[in-house]
């Protein structure tokens, strides 16, 4: 496939520039958490983003099958809130299994 502009008006594809669309943005922010430094260039920041260590990991991601092999919801959220820095569950809980569980 060749591009098809005024130098080879045979090609296959054409790229016409229309400018940016209602609502469109220009740039992406990608930055999560708000521990933002500058750099040299005055575009352009740098996040120290908060992460688990391999080990951490590992160990959460056990009690999260344990939890989760028990369908035991509230613990899950709960080992969601310890490892997710501004996790905060909105909702109450809605698994229809869990809610069964406390009926009977």
């Amino acid at each position: 496939m060749e591009l098809k502009d005024k130098n080879n008006p045979s090609g296959d594809i054409e790229i016409i520039f229309t400018g940016l669309m209602p609502g469109e943005k220009l740039y992406e922010e990608l930055l999560i958490g708000s521990n933002v430094s500058t750099t040299l260039h005055k575009q352009i920041y740098r996040a120290q983003e908060d992460y688990l260590e391999k080990e951490d990991l590992e160990k959460f991601m056990d009690l999260l099958r344990k939890a989760d092999k028990k369908n035991n919801v509230i613990e899950l959220k709960k080992i969601l809130e310890i490892v997710i820095q501004g996790f905060t569950p909105e909702e109450e809980i809605l698994d229809v299994l869990h809610l069964h569980q406390d009926i009977n």
